[in-house]
């Protein structure tokens, strides 16, 4: 389907995204679909990733060659930092794949561009100095991206970093948590769902905040050690 898709557009396409949140890496096909993509399309494709992988020098070239941009995200200078937002993930292994594409982009010749994208919270705060040096001394852009948190303690020391919407969104959702909480109809059993093919959004505690603490990007799922 995808290989359709292309040929019947691709002559058309100037910018194709080809993820939405989540790990790509993940999809073991995904640079299969960029290669194919890259030689039958004009068009530009970036990708946001955790690089948290092993990658070998073939798919090191695919990426440096196909993707006008890349951004590696990395949340602190130190394992004990950055883990703490993006669990399981090695620091080193995610440093170590930044270089080496950072090479091949400059042993290709290419116009692939590179970006550092840094969640900042509390505990990271205080490294983003350092961050910003070791970003200077490799030639990359350093990108610091306000996040939404779980909790006002993980809020960085400096306003500025906080999300305007923060405080708005927070009460939002709690509302919606305490309204879920306090109906008094009980939510359809997973049995009863699967019977009659129900989903009762308005009164399930249990689906319907979870469902609206993802649309607002409260929570996150980390997924590491893709190969």
């Amino acid at each position: 389907d995808f290989k359709r898709i292309i040929d019947e557009v691709g002559q058309y396409l100037y910018y194709l995204v080809l993820f939405r949140g989540g790990e790509s890496f993940m999809n073991k096909r995904f640079l299969n679909m960029v290669e194919y993509a890259y030689e039958n399309t004009g068009a530009k494709m970036n990708i946001s990733t955790n690089f948290s992988f092993g990658l070998s020098d073939t798919q090191l070239e695919i990426i440096a060659q196909c993707f006008s941009l890349v951004d590696v995200c990395l949340d602190g200078v130190t394992q004990e930092t950055h883990s703490q937002n993006r669990i399981g993930s090695q620091y080193d292994k995610v440093f170590q794949n930044l270089l080496k594409l950072r090479e091949k982009v400059h042993d290709l010749n290419s116009e692939c561009y590179i970006r550092w994208r840094f969640v900042v919270f509390k505990f990271n705060e205080h490294e983003i100095e350092n961050a910003q040096q070791i970003a200077d001394d490799l030639g990359i852009e350093l990108v610091l991206v306000k996040a939404f948190v779980p909790e006002k303690s993980w809020l960085p020391e400096n306003k500025e970093l906080w999300r305007e919407d923060y405080i708005e969104k927070q009460e939002e959702v709690k509302k919606e948590i305490s309204e879920a909480d306090s109906s008094e109809e009980p939510a359809p059993s997973i049995i009863q769902m699967q019977q009659d093919g129900s989903k009762n959004e308005s009164t399930s505690p249990i689906i319907q905040p979870q469902e609206r603490f993802i649309s607002h990007r409260k929570n996150c799922i980390w997924l590491y050690g893709a190969t």
